[in-house]
């Protein structure tokens, strides 16, 4: 018998947006990288409309409603600054 939790990943950019249904992962470190995956997912499209907000973030809640984990946009990529020629 395999144990799963049930968590909700809300959306805060432009528009916030509530997870209502949730997903089942079998543990939090699982749940996280679906909260990786789906922000680079956005990302990839705000970059291909011409815009990037690194301000955005994912909350993970647990089933009781408890944040369990903060997705920031800035934390899901490395930024390598510009290089000038010298």
């Amino acid at each position: 018998m395999s144990l799963v939790a049930r968590y909700f990943f809300d959306l805060y950019n432009d528009v916030n947006t509530s997870d209502d249904e949730g997903k089942d992962f079998p543990d939090l470190g699982a749940a996280k990288d679906n909260a990786l995956a789906e922000a680079k997912e956005m990302m990839t499209q705000s970059v291909h409309d011409g815009a990037l907000d690194l301000n955005h973030h994912i909350d993970v809640r647990d089933e009781g409603g408890k944040v369990v984990y903060v997705l920031r946009f800035a934390d899901a990529v490395r930024i390598i600054p510009e290089r000038r020629p010298s």
